[in-house]
């Protein structure tokens, strides 16, 4: 049979999967294929080109996996990948630190009175990074909703049993920090940083204490 060429959707969807998989998350075609459990890497050409349309399942297992916007994939939005909550409590935090994710602040190396840093959650798995971005940032030199922020961080991590000091607080420039805010953040191995952010990391482990002595089991 010949191949028909494919509808406006299907070569949408794989125009913006494959620069999706080639800009951003750099995996290769045949990573890719194995990801979705293509046996031929042309399978994945042909979704990507438009001539065939990806399975429901594997855009389904795309987006769970690594996080992608339904809106990207669908209207080609800016936003490439969903955010966790982390405005209004603690609860997307621990559900990502009981699944094994590790948490991350990163710390903008400019406007350093504010002290601003985005929580992040990093998990490798199957040879993959997931990562997730809170869906707002906190800073160290707010005691307002800059600070519940990282608070509600540290509530999930105090309650996990997880050492403040072995959370990574490192300094991001403005590139990585604007990618973060558009949500279009995402970094193979989580390595690309600027070293660790003393001065954050000291306010971390101040609140840190000061919330475990707020709650304290009452004797």
């Amino acid at each position: 049979p010949t191949l028909h060429k494919g509808g406006r959707y299907s070569i949408e969807l794989g125009k913006r999967h494959r620069r999706l998989r080639e800009k951003i998350l750099r995996v290769n075609p045949r990573r890719m294929a194995d990801f979705y459990g293509f046996e031929k890497v042309a399978q994945l050409e042909a979704c990507e080109s438009g001539t065939d349309e990806f399975p429901t399942a594997g855009i389904k297992r795309l987006r769970e996996f690594f996080f992608v916007s339904r809106e990207y994939l669908e209207e080609g939005a800016p936003q490439i990948f969903q955010a966790f909550e982390i405005t209004c409590s603690s609860d997307d935090s621990k559900k990502f630190l009981s699944l094994g994710f590790e948490p991350f602040l990163l710390c903008l190396n400019e406007e350093r009175h504010d002290l601003m840093c985005y929580p992040v959650f990093h998990k490798e798995e199957d040879g993959f990074d997931r990562i997730i971005v809170a869906n707002s940032f906190g800073y160290f030199a707010s005691g307002g909703g800059g600070k519940s922020n990282i608070m509600h961080l540290i509530e999930a991590i105090q309650e996990k049993g997880i050492a403040p000091y072995t959370v990574p607080i490192q300094k991001i420039d403005r590139k990585a920090w604007d990618a973060l805010e558009a949500k279009t953040f995402y970094c193979v191995g989580m390595e690309r940083f600027l070293g660790p952010d003393a001065e954050a990391r000291d306010c971390f482990l101040g609140w840190f204490e000061e919330f475990t002595r707020q709650h304290k089991p009452k004797k």
